[in-house]
C-alpha cells in the first residue's frame, strides 16, 4: 500500500505543480477586467459621470466625448446586478460622483449573466474585480473555467507572442468595434432579436429590485441618474417582441417617474443614426459610439 502510495504521489504531485503555474500564469495576464478594477480603485477619485451597463455602453459610449471626468465602468453581458455590484464595491473612491448612466436595452430587464451563455464571466467578477458574487468554486480558478486548449492559447499569446491582452480605452471604452470591419447588419438584426428575447419574469423582478437599488443609491447621495435606450438598426428593431419591448420602455419610463433625479430617454429609433454608425444591427461602431456620447454630453449639461 505505501508503495502504491508513494507511486501514486510521484504521478500526481507534477500535475498538481503544473496545474498552480498554469494558473498562476493565466492569472496574471492583463485583462480589461483588471484594469478596470485597478482604475476605480486607484484613479477615479475625480470621476463625475460613470457608465454602466453592457455591451450596448461599452462600444457605444467613450468618454473622451464627455466634458466632465468620466469613466466607462460597463463591459461585455454585465447586467443590472453587477452594476449594482460596482456601485457598492467602488462608491467610496468616487467622492466626486455627480451622474451615473445606465443602458435600458431591449433586453436589460430579462436576462443577467448568470443566466445566459455569457455565464462564463462570473469569474472575472470574482477573481480580478474582487466580487463575492458566486459560491461556485469554479468561478475562482482560471485553469477550471476554460478548456486546457483555451488556456494554452492563452499563455502563448501573451508570454510568447507578446499580444496586448487589454481591448479598452484608458476611460474604459471598448476600441474592437471598428468601422473598418463590415458586418451584415441584416442578418446580425435577427440573430440578435432572436437571442434577446427572453421574457423571463424573474429576471425582471430580480432586475427591478437591482435598478431601484442603484436609483436609490444615488438618490441618497443627490446623484443624477440618465437611463437611456441606445440605437439600433431597422432589422434588429424590427424583429423585437411589442410586449418585451413596451414593457422595457415603460419600465424605464416609471423609475423616471419615481425619481426626480432621473431622466429617461430612448435613442433607439432616433433618425440621426444611420446604417455608418453600426458595427452589427444593435452596436454602435467608433463613429455611432462619438455621436451617441456626445448626445449623452448634451443630457448631462442640461440636468
Amino acid at each position: 500500500m505505501k508503495k502504491f502510495l508513494v507511486y501514486l504521489g510521484f504521478f500526481v504531485l507534477p500535475i498538481i505543480v503544473l496545474g498552480v503555474v498554469l494558473e498562476v500564469l493565466l492569472r496574471n495576464i492583463p485583462n480589461d477586467y483588471t484594469y478596470k478594477d485597478h482604475y476605480l480603485t486607484r484613479q477615479a477619485v475625480g470621476v463625475e459621470v460613470l457608465f454602466l451597463g453592457s455591451s450596448h455602453a461599452y462600444y457605444g459610449i467613450n468618454p473622451v466625448y464627455i466634458q466632465r471626468p468620466a469613466f466607462n465602468a460597463s463591459y461585455i453581458s454585465q447586467s443590472l446586478n453587477y452594476d449594482e455590484a460596482i456601485l457598492k464595491k467602488y462608491g467610496s473612491q468616487l467622492p466626486s460622483l455627480k451622474y451615473i448612466v445606465v443602458p435600458i436595452s431591449y433586453f436589460t430587464l430579462f436576462t443577467t449573466i448568470e443566466n445566459n451563455s455569457e455565464s462564463w464571466r462570473v469569474k472575472n467578477y470574482v477573481m480580478y474585480c474582487g466580487m463575492k458574487t458566486s459560491r461556485s468554486w469554479m468561478d475562482h480558478s482560471e485553469l477550471f473555467s476554460n478548456t486546457l486548449k483555451v488556456n494554452i492559447q492563452r499563455i502563448q499569446s501573451y508570454y510568447i507572442q507578446h499580444k496586448e491582452n487589454r481591448s479598452c480605452s484608458d476611460l474604459g471604452w471598448g476600441m474592437d468595434y471598428n468601422s473598418s470591419i463590415k458586418n451584415n447588419l441584416e442578418e446580425s438584426g435577427t440573430f440578435a432579436a432572436e437571442r434577446h428575447t427572453v421574457m423571463d419574469t424573474a429576471c425582471y423582478r430580480q432586475n427591478r429590485n437591482s435598478l431601484h437599488s442603484i436609483l436609490t443609491y444615488a438618490e441618497q447621495r443627490n446623484i443624477k441618474v440618465i437611463l437611456y435606450t441606445l440605437p439600433a438598426y431597422r432589422s434588429y428593431v424590427e424583429k423585437l417582441n411589442k410586449e418585451q419591448l413596451a414593457t422595457t420602455i415603460e419600465t424605464a419610463k416609471q423609475f423616471a417617474h419615481d425619481y426626480k433625479n432621473v431622466e429617461y430617454v430612448n435613442f433607439m429609433n432616433n433618425p440621426s443614426f444611420q446604417q455608418r454608425d453600426f458595427f452589427d444591427a444593435d452596436h454602435l461602431n467608433e463613429i455611432g459610439a462619438e455621436k451617441l456620447t456626445r448626445k449623452i454630453d448634451s443630457l448631462i449639461n442640461k440636468m
